[in-house]
């Protein structure tokens, strides 16, 4: 309810704000492929087809949008330059379809991009949690989860219902994330052929770095949720993903993601550190517009990159993050 209130609020001041126009906004995105209705919405929302990729960044341009490099964005904010109307596309994790699917499109167009890589993923092939997940869900009809009841997860809706539940405990502190973790990998079920190699490899993942529109990012090692950990176990994720990537690509690696970068999983001790390791920037996943002001580049907020997203659903999410960041200097100031 609140949000509803929030939102039309946002819309009645539209006309007050910074247009969207004004602004610039890092998007980001996972994975290019073809999406499965009959699968788990929550990793099913992480896919968009490499034809909506494509009309994307044709009607960006035909609009006026400009498509800039995260180096290109770091250097504007040094010499506080303001940007308007520039896009700069990120995808998370690492996965082969980044190499694959959308490399070819972005070269294709021109348009430069990051990839940031969670080099455990790469050097182990371990299949991530919300895929083990997935997988246990879609072959099961009933679940006895540490902490509940046995769920019912005949229907799709039910396996969504639980998939949520389960991730809230995994995400959770203490015992039971530990709790939850452990009874995944002991349900865990073989992965289908889909996901039997989900991350490219190191081969690929240099190809990429030589890509002249390309940069390669750390996104920790083993993928945790940062607030979780302590100061050197932080450190320790963080500055061995940047060694491991530096190692095998033979170049410096100077933008980072945080995993889960929520403000409950990523804030000023695991920017501190991002800052201390010398990277140029890091990005959340706080939804928000580059718009003005300050902007602090070891914490960047991002824009989500979903299915079927329009340049006029990106202006509508740049006019509420506005209106948002507006509301919350007012109430700080107070």
């Amino acid at each position: 309810m609140i949000k509803t209130v929030f939102r039309l609020a946002s819309r009645a001041f539209i006309g007050v704000l910074p247009k969207p126009a004004d602004c610039s906004a890092i998007l980001m995105l996972h994975r290019v492929g073809i999406r499965d209705p009959t699968r788990i919405p929550a990793n099913q929302n992480m896919v968009i087809t490499t034809l909506e990729l494509d009309t994307f960044i044709g009607d960006c341009k035909r609009r006026g949008w400009t498509f800039i490099s995260l180096d290109d964005l770091i250097e504007a904010i040094k010499k506080r330059i303001s940007l308007k109307k520039t896009l700069i596309l990120t995808f998370d994790d690492g996965y082969l379809d980044n190499f694959s699917k959308a490399a070819p499109v972005l070269v294709a167009h021109e348009v430069p991009f990051a990839v940031y890589v969670s080099t455990g993923f790469i050097e182990s092939g371990e299949i991530p949690w919300w895929y083990k997940l997935e997988a246990i869900l879609a072959s099961s009809r009933k679940l006895r989860v540490p902490g509940e009841s046995v769920l019912s997860v005949r229907s799709l809706r039910e396996k969504q219902r639980a998939f949520m539940l389960i991730r809230q405990k995994i995400m959770a502190s203490g015992n039971e994330a530990e709790n939850c973790k452990n009874w995944l990998n002991l349900n865990a079920v073989a992965p289908s052929i889909e996901q039997a190699r989900l991350f490219m490899n190191w081969d690929e993942v240099r190809q990429l770095a030589n890509l002249p529109n390309a940069i390669v990012g750390a996104h920790t090692h083993s993928h945790p949720v940062l607030s979780r950990l302590s100061d050197s176990d932080v450190f320790d994720e963080i500055r061995r993903s940047k060694v491991i990537l530096e190692d095998h690509i033979g170049r410096q690696v100077r933008h980072f993601a945080y995993p889960f970068g929520g403000a409950a999983e990523a804030s000023q001790r695991e920017f501190r550190q991002v800052s201390d390791l010398c990277f140029d920037s890091a990005v959340t996943t706080k939804m928000g517009a580059l718009n003005r002001g300050t902007i602090d580049r070891y914490s960047l907020p991002r824009c989500f990159y979903g299915p079927a997203l329009t340049l006029n659903s990106l202006q509508n999410q740049l006019s509420y993050a506005i209106f948002a960041e507006l509301i919350k200097r007012a109430f700080t100031s107070c």
